[in-house]
Order: structure tokens, then sequence, then C-alpha cells
């Protein structure tokens, strides 16, 4: 069943004059980076993995009920080398996830290592309320 799989890649690849089941797996991979949420007490972890890639290549963003993460993979081969096979992307990316909950925008904890980003977020708990204050001198003068 394989060799007749292989065959019909073939014939596609020289009637097309291009990899068409290379464009379809890149169609269907997942997002990347990839992300994996936990959830414990009144916090929410966020793993992402970027391997790879240094911590000066990417900018993460938290607001309220999502992440947002944004930067550039850069390729680590030094003069001209032609692609044989693509099973990744290099160059700029951009990911945002919706939370399960609403949380706080700065993390309890953040660490990063061995490509594997860690993100503590506190979970901001039903019907909380923040405080405006007023200072006693008037501040807009029209």
């Amino acid at each position: 069943m394989e060799n007749k799989f292989q065959d019909i890649k073939k014939s596609v690849r020289g009637f097309i004059n291009k990899d068409i089941f290379q464009d379809l797996q890149d169609l269907f991979t997942k997002d990347w980076p990839l992300m994996n949420l936990y959830t414990a007490d009144e916090d929410l972890f966020c793993l992402i993995a970027l391997p790879g890639v240094h911590r000066d290549q990417f900018h993460i963003y938290v607001n309220y009920q999502s992440i947002l993460i944004k930067g550039d993979v850069s390729l680590p081969i030094q003069g001209e080398s032609k692609l044989v096979r693509k099973e990744f992307s290099m160059g700029a990316f951009e990911r945002s996830l919706t939370l399960p909950k609403p949380v706080h925008q700065t993390p309890k904890h953040v660490s990063y290592a061995n490509g594997l980003l860690i993100l503590r977020l506190q979970q901001i708990k039903d019907k909380e309320v923040s405080e405006i204050s007023i200072s006693s001198e008037e501040t807009n003068k029209d």
C-alpha cells in the first residue's frame, strides 16, 4: 500500500512540478509555538516550547484573557544552502491563545531555559474589583 502512495506522490509531483504534499502538510500543521496550559489553585501555568529561540528573539504579552507571543527564528546555517526537506519554519512567528480564565497582566513567575518558557499567571477571581485612587489635586484644568 505504501509503495502505491509513493508512486502517486511521484506522479502528482511530476505532473504539477511542485510538491503539493508539502503544502498540504504545512496547511494542517499545528500552530507554533506549541503551548500547554495547566491550572493549580488560583494560578494558570503556561508552558511554551521555543526550541532554538534565544530569549531576545521573542516578546510575550498578557492581556486579561489572552497571551500573544511574537518573535523570529533565525536560520543557523551560514552560506548558500538548498532546502532538501522542510518540517518546521524559520522567520517571523506570531501566536495568540485565549486563556480559560482572566489573569492579571503581571506574571507571578517567569522562567526560560532550554527552549521552554514557563509563565505562572494569577487568575482573576470572579467579581474582582480594582479601586481607582483619585488624588485631592485637580488634574484636568480646561
